[in-house]
């Protein structure tokens, strides 16, 4: 595996500071994308991140879609800038605009649920975004590798002397489960073929026996079956997505980046992700998005992700930023934004976007466009600005660290019943809020985090109703506050331990 092309490149990704979206959504011509990727050269940014989206007339990952690839590329490689591949056709990554199910329809994600002639596995309804079809099982290791060989394999057979130097990585969107959320297969949890088995050795007992206990139940071995359960999903979705994605790229001497989703809420993140952390962990670099508006719960997705860049010892943050922020979105607020991502631990503004065109339907589709000319004339002075900024940073250690109490989300979600577990997650939320309205720094903790004992610099650690805490965990939190540490529990104090996780 190949590791100092990625920190090459990493380097060179945090030094441009604004590196764009650039949507491909109609029909694809010679002249006029390399018109645009010499505009986008002209306003002092280098590198750019192309994503098939919404209105694309040029087929997704035909040939005619390559050929066109292959004129940016050799555009690029010339005026000395970098390419990102999205990896997918509009969002989440991982169906390949299709062809992964078309190819093995029965990739297909599933669930298990319960009815009252007991349990079934079915097929998940959940549907990527202006998609007819369905989603893919990213749990399964063969639905993955097919999503590999679809879009990054074509990419390496076609363009493989590019790899390293013009196209610098991949970024992913939002993969996920998708399970039991946004109305979408209620009272039931994800399921794969190999879950029993993988369960099975992890744990060291039998989950298909113990189904019970995740649909309820308030007793001790009912929560730790819960956080059994959650706990190897998100090992096992971190292994078969993330970590095989990351390996294929640095086997290939280019980066891996990208987000997840609404990372901002434990409970969805439990639905879609297990936990934020270990999707973080085989990333080169955090990520987040901030869409729609500057508000609250972006306060939770920064920290979140300045914190994962911490704990796993990564080179920096990045963030997809002002998709859907909507046509009356000024250059000033654009500026404002950015100063407050920066001073909260951001590294790459990726700006949502710069749209091919805005023929149509595709005018509404999550503006702005930053082509448009009331920002685009002044853009080389924006990208200058966050630069200049993120030079004079001054980077400061905070003192407290709040524990992300994850292990409480899990044990007290059931599949019909999350109540409990909102409770735990707005707490959470409302910590992080107070935090920041009095102006105290604060990190993200983990339980592994704090096992691996790497509380050193920190004088204060608080537990937001933190009912569920590993017991190695807690022994740890102990021994902090037996060496002069203090511990602040705000809600619920702990009451069920459960082994590590």
């Amino acid at each position: 595996m190949t590791k100092e092309a990625p920190e090459r490149i990493i380097n060179s990704f945090l030094k441009e500071g604004v590196v764009p979206f650039w949507m491909w959504n109609d029909k694809v011509r010679k002249g006029e994308v390399l018109r645009q990727l010499g505009e986008i050269k002209s306003k002092g940014m280098n590198q750019v991140i192309i994503h098939p989206r919404f209105g694309l007339e040029t087929e997704y990952l035909s040939e005619s879609w390559f050929t066109a690839i292959g004129w940016v590329l050799e555009k690029a490689k010339k005026q000395d800038m970098g390419v990102w591949i999205y990896d997918e056709l509009n969002w989440p990554s991982g169906y390949a605009g299709g062809k992964v199910l078309e190819t093995r329809p029965e990739l297909q994600a599933t669930h298990l649920t319960k009815t009252p002639g007991g349990y079934q596995v079915r097929k998940s309804t959940w549907k990527p975004a202006y998609s007819d079809g369905y989603y893919i099982d990213v749990l399964n290791n063969q639905a993955v590798d097919v999503f590999i060989d679809k879009v990054y394999e074509e990419y390496w057979r076609r363009f493989n002397g590019f790899f390293g130097t013009t196209i610098l990585g991949f970024f992913t969107d939002e993969p996920g489960i998708y399970n039991n959320f946004l109305d979408h297969d209620l009272n039931s949890i994800p399921w794969t073929k190999r879950l029993p088995r993988f369960f099975q050795k992890l744990n060291g007992y039998s989950l298909e026996d113990s189904l019970d206990k995740i649909w309820g139940g308030t007793s001790q071995e009912a929560i730790q079956v819960r956080v059994d359960f959650w706990s190897t999903i998100s090992l096992l979705y971190q292994q078969t997505y993330f970590k095989k994605l990351q390996r294929w790229c640095h086997g290939r001497g280019v980066a891996f980046i990208g987000h997840v989703l609404m990372e901002e809420s434990m409970v969805d993140t439990a639905k879609t992700q297990g936990n934020f952390f270990s999707t973080m962990e085989f990333l080169d670099l955090a990520g987040y998005d901030l869409l729609v508006q500057l508000e609250q719960k972006t306060i939770i997705a920064a920290r979140l992700a300045e914190s994962a860049r911490k704990i796993f010892g990564l080179k920096g943050v990045c963030a997809e930023t002002f998709g859907i922020f909507g046509w009356n979105m000024t250059p000033e607020q654009m500026k404002q934004i950015s100063k407050w991502q920066i001073d909260m631990g951001l590294d790459v503004v990726i700006p949502h976007a710069l749209y091919y065109s805005l023929r149509g339907e595709r005018f509404d589709d999550c503006p702005p466009s930053f082509f448009v000319e009331k920002f685009w004339k002044n853009f080389r002075e924006y990208v200058g600005y966050v630069q200049k900024l993120l030079k004079e940073r001054k980077v400061e250690q905070p003192k407290t660290a709040v524990f992300y109490p994850i292990e409480s989300v899990w044990g007290l979600m059931s599949p019909n019943d999350a109540i409990e577990a909102e409770q735990v997650d707005w707490v959470f939320q409302q910590t992080s809020y107070a935090l920041y309205n009095n102006n105290i720094k604060f990190d993200y903790v983990t339980s592994k985090h704090i096992q691996d004992k790497k509380l050193m610099g920190y004088t204060t650690v608080i537990l937001p109703s933190t009912e569920i805490i590993p017991l190695t965990t807690y022994r740890t939190i102990v021994k902090f506050a037996g060496r002069g540490g203090r511990v602040v529990v705000i809600g619920k104090p702990p009451r069920y331990a459960t082994k590590a996780s």
